[in-house]
């Protein structure tokens, strides 16, 4: 699995117990499993393409999650020459999110019918790890073209402020809700420039609260049509990762790949030969995937077979430029406040207990009973002076950078800040990414 194409379990890690049977499956009779064959003869998408639907694909719906956690500012040091993974300067220049979304996009086209593309993000400072965002324009907006996709990433990015911590369970849910309103299969991208958030003080054999529940998350997931592919973009680290590819237990099928974008593209000079290969490896499981879901026959459900035990989760609307938030119904709320009263209306259900979860997916946008009717009802209506605006300020600065919620009152060696939940949580720095060796409780 991962970036391996002979599908070899890696020696140097003992395979765990589990109750899922991992690894390819036969494919369509008189077919060549796509896992089997020589990457090297792939030097173009179309040959990938043509190798999908002969290993047995017969068609897909893609949904794209991306990550907006603040560690995208520096991920890039070494495999995107310091800048941003999110960088959009320069309208000639494709950041590492826009290619990993064009190449899968122009991969996986012929299979998408209606060819519209659900978009989600995650991680800023407004879902942190408890929720998600859709680019939709409106509530009616399905998802996007891919010829215009790469236009709206960028309208939206340039409006996001990053934030943290990171899990992928609130988009994996949120993808398990939109397969199951469909009942279609879907492929669900996670772009990420890192692994779930996990403390160093965590044991080994322990997992962190996100990693609990991006484990719950996919194995969730696999009561479903879905399959996800976990695209690492950036410098680091994935050890994760390659766990969640390798050796999750407690699934009904083996759901999750995991590929890691730069160490694939950097074998290669040609640009096309860099798609091929990205594209061979990231979707060279799908077609075992969607063999196991036919022959468990999930796609004879039906939409809107689940209704009880669906997680649920809160979307929110594209982050919106502060003037214009200032010019809408929001009239009147700085940012600061703006967000602490989204975050105290709207708390994400996402709880990795899924058995218990009482709704299905919060609408987007707005509605009548919907998880986002407070950001609609603002109650404060007059203009905030420049005072009230300072001493709003003046509070972020006091705020953890992580959930920008708490106080901060814990500070590490470096001399950088967090609040004490979210630096229990951290192994490394959120500002300058040092390991966090020393942590010292500030009284506040």
């Amino acid at each position: 699995m991962g970036n391996d194409p002979s599908k070899q379990k890696r020696p140097s890690q003992p395979a765990l117990p589990s109750d899922t049977e991992s690894g390819a499956h036969s494919i369509l009779s008189g077919s060549e499993p796509l896992t089997s064959m020589v990457p090297d003869q792939f030097t173009a998408l179309s040959q990938v393409t043509d190798a999908l639907r002969r290993s047995g694909l017969e068609s897909c719906n893609l949904m794209i999650g991306i990550d907006c956690t603040k560690s995208n500012e520096w991920s890039g040091k070494r495999t995107f020459g310091g800048r941003s993974l999110h960088e959009i300067d320069d309208p000639s220049v494709q950041n590492p999110y826009e290619d990993v979304i064009e190449t899968l996009g122009k991969t996986l086209q012929d299979f998408d019918k209606d060819n519209l593309i659900p978009v989600y993000g995650f991680g800023d400072e407004l879902t942190c790890d408890r929720a998600v965002f859709s680019f939709a324009q409106h509530e009616d907006q399905v998802g996007f073209p891919l010829e215009s996709l790469r236009a709206r990433y960028r309208e939206v990015v340039r409006d996001v402020i990053m934030a943290g911590p990171t899990s992928f369970a609130p988009i994996i849910n949120e993808a398990v809700n939109l397969v199951n309103r469909t009942g279609k299969y879907h492929i669900l991208v996670i772009i990420a420039d890192g692994q779930v958030t996990r403390s160093v003080d965590i044991p080994p054999h322990a997992v962190s609260k996100n990693e609990k529940e991006t484990i719950d998350a996919i194995a969730c997931a696999s009561n479903f049509p879905l399959s996800i592919i976990m695209v690492g973009v950036g410098d680091g680290p994935w050890e994760s990762m390659i766990y969640f590819d390798d050796y999750l237990m407690h699934r009904k099928f083996d759901n999750f790949q995991f590929v890691e974008y730069h160490k694939i593209t950097s074998q290669f000079s040609d640009p096309r030969m860099k798609e091929a290969q990205f594209a061979l490896q990231a979707l060279m499981e799908i077609p075992d995937q969607y063999r196991t879901i036919k022959e468990m026959k999930y796609l004879d459900r039906g939409p809107n077979r689940e209704d009880t035990r669906l997680p649920r989760v809160d979307v929110f609307p594209p982050p919106q430029r502060m003037q214009n938030v200032h010019r809408s119904h929001h009239d009147g709320i700085t940012h600061h406040s703006f967000l602490q009263q989204t975050r105290r209306e709207h708390t994400a259900m996402t709880t990795g207990r899924y058995g218990q979860a009482t709704s299905p997916s919060a609408p987007l946008f707005h509605s009548a009973d919907g998880a986002r009717s407070g950001l609609a009802r603002s109650t404060m209506q007059s203009r905030v002076s420049r005072a009230e605006e300072e001493l709003a300020r003046l509070q972020d600065t006091l705020l953890c950078p992580i959930c920008e919620e708490r106080k901060k009152d814990m500070i590490f060696q470096c001399g950088h800040e967090t609040c004490q939940e979210c630096g229990k949580l951290i192994a490394l720095c959120p500002l300058c990414r040092q390991v966090i060796e020393v942590r010292i409780r500030r009284f506040v």
